[in-house]
């Protein structure tokens, strides 16, 4: 059995500084995400995903100070799967003892539920999708039509 893949271990993964933020009326400041990472860090949560680097400065230096004052967890940053993304979480979590990206492509919008491979997803379009079409050989390609 490889190292980490036993069946009877549950490994928690906390999305509370990324996702839970996202809830109406939620405005967490880098002093309470860091209070909140540390807690998490006392309840042995295996991974904490600390945010989205990229989004703007203060989510950056707030990722940055969780990477380098909470010990124990591994601590993600979320990154879109493009180059500048990928840079800036990697920058953000240089401090921390473990870490690791989480990774999302997106799907160029053509207002179709067509299922396209990876070819045609980048000669349709420019978007930083044709970059993740390009190096991705996974099955096919979901566009999904805009939110009306």
């Amino acid at each position: 059995m490889a190292k980490g893949s036993d069946p009877d271990v549950v490994r928690i993964f906390d999305t509370t500084l990324r996702d839970g933020e996202q809830a109406p009326g939620i405005a967490l400041t880098r002093a309470e995400k860091v209070e909140i990472a540390e807690q998490l860090a006392r309840l042995q949560v295996d991974v904490i995903e600390a945010g989205f680097p990229v989004s703007s400065e203060g989510e950056f230096e707030a990722v940055s100070e969780i990477a380098s004052s909470v010990k124990g967890p591994v601590i993600a940053a979320l990154a879109r799967v493009v180059p500048g993304d990928i840079t800036r979480a990697a920058e953000a979590l240089g401090g921390a003892e473990r870490c690791r990206t989480s990774r999302f492509a997106c799907t160029p919008r053509c207002g179709s539920t067509t299922i396209v491979g990876p070819r045609s997803a980048s000669r349709r379009s420019s978007s930083p999708c044709t970059t993740v079409a390009a190096f991705t050989s996974a099955a096919p390609w979901a566009s999904v039509p805009p939110r009306s």
